[in-house]
């Protein structure tokens, strides 16, 4: 395969999307796990921080498709979307984290890593595929 291949470089982009997705997915579904324990430690005390990931998430939204000429509604409520997201996705995966290193045999035992690591891989791969194919069932609704 030519190094400079269009199916090249969709293959090395698509990897890391899905690679990157799949680890912080996995994280986050740690995070659910770390909730539904009840071994969320100072979750309060963070908040605030996944509270300005989020805020600049709506920001970068906006301003990246305001800059491609997108409508005002569209930018507004996909911004908000974004920022709701990353807030979920952030707190979740560090809280995630933080359960892992603070109990890792509650994580790292036979099964439940691997499971959550596979749910994970499975949500990226569809979550991808929802992205690049979304216009398709958006047009059809109308």
């Amino acid at each position: 395969m030519d190094r400079d291949s269009p199916r090249r470089r969709f293959l090395a982009r698509a990897s890391v999307v899905v690679g990157v997705s799949t680890i912080a997915l996995t994280a986050g579904f740690v995070g659910v796990l770390a909730f539904l324990t009840g071994e969320v430690v100072a979750f309060g005390a963070h908040v605030p921080w996944y509270l300005s990931v989020a805020a600049v998430a709506f920001v970068a939204t906006i301003l990246a498709l305001e800059a491609q000429g997108i409508p005002g509604g569209s930018v507004i409520s996909t911004a908000a979307i974004v920022a709701f997201t990353s807030f979920v996705v952030v707190s979740l995966g560090v809280e995630g984290l933080l359960f892992a290193a603070r109990s890792p045999g509650a994580v790292f035992v036979p099964g439940v890593g691997l499971s959550l690591f596979a749910a994970a891989l499975i949500v990226a791969g569809v979550g991808y595929w929802a992205f690049e194919h979304w216009r398709e069932f958006a047009g059809r609704a109308r």
